[in-house]
Order: C-alpha cells, then structure tokens, then sequence
C-alpha cells in the first residue's frame, strides 16, 4: 500500500457582509467657492427662482439609517405645480439607488423660506 504524502489542504469559503464605503473623494467646498457657485446660479436665473432646498435632520437620518445605505444622491425634479424641487434617495455601497426605500421631497423652497443675507445667498 502507497502512503499518500500529499498535506491536505482545507479551504473554507466564509461569506463576509461587509459594505464598502462609497469613495466619492473630498466633498468638502471652503466659502469662497461656494459662494461664488451659488452667486452665479442666482445671476443666471430671474429674480424668484427657487435657490435652494431644505430638509430636516429627521429625513435625512431616516435615509441614511436603512440598511446598505451609503450615502445620498438627489434628483433635480418638478413638482405637480411645476415649480423646481429635488428628491432625494439613499445609496448603497455601489452607488445604486434603494429607490424602493426613503424617499424625500417636499422640501422648504427659499424663496418664500429663506435664510438670512448671508454668502450663499446673497
């Protein structure tokens, strides 16, 4: 009888539920720049278009805490009275929308609710 000298190698298949983090790179804007982007958006469009959205906290944590989300991604978008909005869906680890998730929209539109003069809006 021939001895078998072969070592025996076992491999273990483990499935790891770990989700990458999106890496989008820095998204962070100093003041200058950003107030020079939202200067020139105000600039390109008539006096009462919708300059900017707000959401609560409420929302955006609600989305942000459903399972594999990511990050956010919104969507330019117009509403049933045909006034500019945006919606806004979590995103998972490889940038797919959870459509099927949180989804919000009825923002606070500045104008009427804006904030006070400051370098993003003024």
């Amino acid at each position: 009888m021939v001895k078998n000298t072969t070592p025996m190698v076992i491999i273990a298949l483990i499935k790891i539920n770990y989700i990458m983090p999106l890496n989008l790179g820095d998204q962070h804007i100093n003041l200058t720049d950003a107030a020079t982007m939202t200067s020139r958006f105000r600039a390109g469009n008539p006096l009462g278009t919708i300059v900017s959205h707000m959401f609560s906290r409420d929302i955006i944590d609600e989305i942000l805490a459903q399972p594999g989300c990511e990050g956010i991604r919104i969507y330019n978008a117009i509403d049933d009275s045909n006034v500019a909005t945006v919606v806004i869906v979590g995103v998972d680890s490889n940038e797919q929308d959870l459509f099927n998730g949180v989804l919000a929209e009825h923002t606070v539109k500045c104008p009427p609710r804006c904030a006070n003069a400051n370098p993003l809006n003024s």
